[in-house]
């Protein structure tokens, strides 16, 4: 796995404990070390990170960060989320994001296929997948207002 040093307890398709929602991958930040999953759990207050894949040809809507945010609460240490979409985010969409962000501390973080593809290309040369992760992070919360 892309993350696996940094992410233990990895679960797929873990169905919450009502048995409505099913997010597609949730793991254990190991928070040992200087790394940025170590950084997102003190910053963000969460102990696990939710990894949710849209596969669909358009970029993904307000609709999809509604399904990813209902897996984020603050109580279940749940507070960070990437969700990898193909071809992003529309507009409703990254505004949904920044305002989860503003109004609940409910950090989701949008990547592209083409992101994951150049992470996995990178780790395999031997580059902190992370990296880009940093930046998109750094974009987000550099720019957000009020």
């Amino acid at each position: 796995m892309l993350f696996g040093r940094d992410l233990s307890s990895i679960n797929a398709q873990q169905r919450t404990d009502d048995g409505l929602n099913r997010m597609d991958l949730i793991g254990r930040i190991k928070t040992e070390g200087g790394s940025f999953w170590a950084m997102v759990a003190s910053d963000f207050s969460t102990r696990y990170v939710v990894l949710d894949a849209k596969n669909s040809h358009d970029p993904i809507t307000q609709q999809e960060i509604q399904i990813t945010e209902k897996y984020l609460f603050a109580r279940g240490l749940r507070t960070f989320a990437v969700v990898i979409a193909r071809n992003g985010a529309d507009q409703g969409a990254s505004k949904l994001v920044e305002t989860q962000l503003q109004e609940n501390g409910k950090f989701i973080l949008v990547i592209t296929l083409a992101d994951l593809c150049a992470m996995l290309e990178g780790a395999d040369v031997g580059e902190a997948p992370e990296n880009l992760l940093f930046e998109r992070m750094d974009y987000v919360l550099m720019r957000m207002g009020r």
